[in-house]
C-alpha cells in the first residue's frame, strides 16, 4: 500500500525516515544493535541478505519513473507531465532572461527552474536528474528527432547564438509565426 501511494504522490522524507526507523527496530528487536548492516540486510538472499526493502532506493527508484515520464516525447508523454513542464517553465530562474512563449522544455534547453519555485514533487523530479546528471547526449540522431526539438535556448547553441533569442526577429518568429521547433 505505501509503494502504491509513494507511486501515485510521492513520499516525503520524515514518513520515509520513520518507515526506515521501525524497519530497523523490527529486524533489531529494538534493541539498537545493528550487527549487521541495513545493505546486507536489504541484498538478495542469493549473497546472504534477507531482501529486506530499502526504502529509500524504491523511492528514488519512484521519482526515477517520474522523471522518465517527464523526458518522454511528446505522442507518449502522460498528462502530468505536460503540466509539469508548464509549472517548471513558470519556475525559470531569471537568468537568463527567456520569454514565456520561448520555455518548452528545461531539459532541451538552456534555462532551468528556481527551486524555490516549484512543489515538492517537482523539486524531488529535478534533484534526481541532477543528482544522476540527466542531459540529452547524442551520437547520430534521426532526422524527425532534431526536428522536434526547441530551436529558442537551443542545448546545442552556442552563447552567441543564444543571445538572439530575445532580438526583435526571434520574437517576430515566435507570436506571429508560431516557430518553435528546430
Amino acid at each position: 500500500m505505501t509503494q502504491y501511494l509513494t507511486t501515485a504522490q510521492g513520499m516525503p522524507k520524515d514518513i520515509e525516515d520513520a518507515l526506515s526507523a521501525r524497519v530497523r527496530s523490527f529486524v533489531w528487536d529494538g534493541e539498537g544493535k545493528n550487527t549487521v548492516s541495513m545493505d546486507l540486510l536489504c541484498a538478495p538472499v542469493s549473497v546472504g541478505g534477507k531482501n529486506v526493502l530499502h526504502l529509500k532506493s524504491r523511492n528514488e527508484a519512484i521519482e526515477l519513473k517520474w522523471l522518465k515520464g517527464l523526458l518522454t516525447s511528446r505522442e507518449k508523454r502522460p498528462t502530468w507531465a505536460f503540466f509539469a513542464h508548464a509549472l517548471l517553465a513558470r519556475a525559470a530562474q531569471d537568468s537568463p532572461v527567456v520569454k514565456p512563449e520561448a520555455k518548452i522544455n528545461t531539459f532541451l534547453q538552456t534555462w532551468s527552474p528556481s527551486q524555490k519555485k516549484l512543489s515538492a514533487h517537482l523539486k524531488r523530479i529535478i534533484r534526481t536528474a541532477n543528482k544522476y546528471n540527466v542531459r540529452w547526449e547524442t551520437i547520430n540522431t534521426d532526422l524527425g528527432i532534431v526536428r522536434s526539438l526547441p530551436i529558442w535556448f537551443h542545448i546545442g547553441a552556442s552563447n552567441n547564438l543564444n543571445k538572439f533569442n530575445n532580438h526583435i526577429y526571434a520574437a517576430c518568429l515566435r507570436e506571429k509565426h508560431d516557430i518553435t521547433l528546430v
